[in-house]
């Protein structure tokens, strides 16, 4: 029952959105979703050339507990209707079922973005992962940060991801920064936030 809150700054024609997060136990970009508007605002001209809607958290009541999946069990990045889409406990019945998904599905609907960001964090590493037509802001982002660039291909499969939903059915690129798990959402931003205003200027 905790609200999605969503904030958006600029007019510009480009438009860019940002997920700061999806998976509860997965806090590690919230102070670049709390910073990225403050940032982009201070680069000039950046509010003529890009709007950049701001959704915080997709998952409010699983981060509230600390856990990856919402409410009700369910993972909220196998719940899209993207062409591996596989039904389960876990994943949802059929696509959309869950009220954050469907709310998601809408705001992409609605704001039509140009390029998507979404942070989530990874055991053991970091890195930038990408789906659709990405690539160049892959490399924009490993160039700035250091991260490397890791082609969903090469990892363990996703079926229903939001990056197969937006990357590959939508054929929207869409940019998924996996921060090291642990680490401190300051240090997160600060070794980022040059790569990730790169991106979004770039867009």
């Amino acid at each position: 029952g905790r609200p999605l809150r969503i904030t958006r700054i600029g007019t510009g024609p480009r438009r860019v959105l940002w997920i700061g997060g999806i998976h509860g136990n997965e806090p590690e970009g919230r102070i670049a979703t709390r910073e990225l508007p403050h940032a982009l605002a201070s680069r000039p001209g950046a509010l003529e050339r890009i709007t950049l809607t701001i959704l915080e958290d997709l998952n409010p009541d699983g981060s509230a507990a600390n856990v990856r999946g919402n409410a009700n069990g369910v993972d909220l990045n196998r719940n899209y209707p993207a062409s591996n889409f596989l039904p389960g406990p876990q994943f949802g019945q059929r696509p959309l079922d869950q009220p954050e998904a469907q709310a998601l599905h809408e705001l992409v609907a609605a704001e039509r973005p140009h390029l998507v960001l979404v942070a989530h964090s990874w055991r053991g590493r970091h890195f930038v992962n990408y789906d659709g037509p990405a690539e160049r802001f892959a490399e924009l982002f490993a160039h700035h940060s250091g991260f490397p660039i890791e082609r969903s291909d090469h990892l363990p499969p996703t079926p229903g991801s939001l990056g197969s939903w937006i990357g590959r059915t939508l054929g929207v690129p869409i940019l998924t920064l996996e921060y090291l798990r642990g680490s401190d959402p300051l240090a997160a931003w600060l070794d980022t936030r040059e790569a990730i205003l790169a991106v979004v200027l770039s867009a």
